[in-house]
């Protein structure tokens, strides 16, 4: 089996500090945080199975800095994953604007992007003691914990092998639709009640789930809600990638991370602004 290099990159000073701060907590991730010349980046990438950048998209000079990452894993066939650190607004000076959104259109065609919102991505009060026990153990930001979050949800399932094994292909699978992603967090009870309404992820025809767990009745646990997961989707026709993860903060009910594809939300907004 086939458990994959992941090497992580950032652009701009504060997603760098970001990515210092939460590197311990993702170390399934070797994090490339300096400065390097286009030689020594190409290296990195042909190295990898999947690069992954934290960026702030709405600042022009670190999305050349992505373009030009993402050149270089066309070359060797890299797959790209992007976190963007802020909602891509390209408020930018006007005469910046129509080469940006022409520079995102490109990135949103070749890579995955998951935006991190700055607010929590809590959906029920019992999410709430999941965040305030990491964020208080180590300090860090809601933005820190978002990434963090979302970033193990994909990740530790290949790397870490608990309870059943994931290959990366899976992932790369269910990743080959390029484009625009979004996360969002649930326990047991909310998608209980997401069943009742329709939730966006509900429609996605790309939905990768990541079940944390405490590794007591692990196993139990996550079928148990595998099988809730699949009965709200059983009129779906979604590719549905669904994987555990063991994690030390988790104490009774699991949490559940979703990811899934969304409409192309990045292309149509630059196209709106040319």
């Amino acid at each position: 089996m086939h458990t994959a290099n992941f090497y992580g990159l950032a652009t701009g000073n504060e997603n760098k500090n970001i990515c210092h701060h939460i590197k311990d907590d993702v170390n399934s991730v070797a994090w490339y945080l300096h400065n390097y010349d286009k030689a020594a980046l190409t290296d990195i990438i042909q190295a990898a199975d999947l690069v992954i950048i934290v960026s702030d998209l709405n600042e022009h000079s670190q999305v050349i800095e992505v373009k030009l990452i993402i050149d270089i894993a066309q070359i060797s066939n890299t797959p790209v994953l992007i976190y963007a650190t802020n909602t891509i607004k390209l408020a930018l000076q006007s005469s910046k604007q129509t080469s940006t959104a022409t520079l995102l259109n490109y990135i949103h065609d070749k890579a995955n992007i998951i935006p991190l919102d700055r607010h929590a991505l809590i959906n029920s009060s019992e999410i709430r003691p999941y965040f305030m026990q990491h964020s208080d153990a180590k300090d860090y930001s809601v933005l820190s914990m978002n990434l963090l979050i979302t970033l193990k949800a994909l990740v530790e399932p290949i790397t870490q092998q608990a309870l059943i094994g994931v290959d990366f292909a899976d992932y790369q699978l269910a990743l080959a639709c390029k484009g625009y992603y979004q996360t969002s967090l649930y326990t047991a009870v909310d998608l209980t009640k997401a069943n009742n309404l329709t939730a966006d992820w509900q429609q996605s025809e790309i939905i990768i789930v990541s079940i944390f767990l405490n590794k007591n009745h692990a196993f139990e646990v996550f079928s148990d809600t595998s099988e809730l997961i699949c009965n709200i989707l059983k009129k779906s026709n979604a590719k549905l990638l669904i994987a555990p993860i063991i994690d030390e903060y988790i104490t009774k009910e699991p949490l559940v991370s979703i990811t899934y594809k969304q409409v192309n939300v990045v292309a149509e907004k630059c196209r709106a602004v040319k």
